[in-house]
């Protein structure tokens, strides 16, 4: 299994929860199997990534993680609708779903992340 994700932060509230991640390479790799679990599509970074196009031919390197900046992408289901917000120095994910659903969801977040310790 891959490396764990540093989760920096998490907002829980009615209707919706918000992670923030280090904006790095291990989150393009690791992502994808979260979405995957909750039974969204990636989005367009994702493919671009796994098929080393474009800016993404230079990012494994550590070179093009810059050129992600200021970028939104959505994906949905039935369940859940996740925002995927890349900033200057990180990522930051919001999924709207219903208030009862928030639990089984930070499970299947610890499958791919470490939590702050409190």
């Amino acid at each position: 299994m891959t490396k764990k994700l540093k989760l920096l932060g998490l907002g829980k509230e009615e209707g919706r929860v918000s992670f923030t991640f280090k904006k790095n390479i291990a989150f393009l790799e690791t992502f994808p199997a979260f979405l995957s679990a909750l039974e969204l599509e990636k989005t367009a970074t994702f493919y671009g990534f796994e098929d080393n196009q474009g800016l993404f031919s230079t990012m494994k390197q550590g070179d093009g993680l810059k050129d992600l900046s200021d970028i939104i992408e959505n994906t949905r289901n039935e369940k859940y609708d996740l925002d995927i917000f890349f900033g200057s120095e990180n990522i930051i994910v919001v999924i709207r779903t219903k208030t009862d659903e928030q639990q089984s969801l930070l499970q299947m977040l610890k499958k791919i992340a470490e939590f702050p310790q409190q």
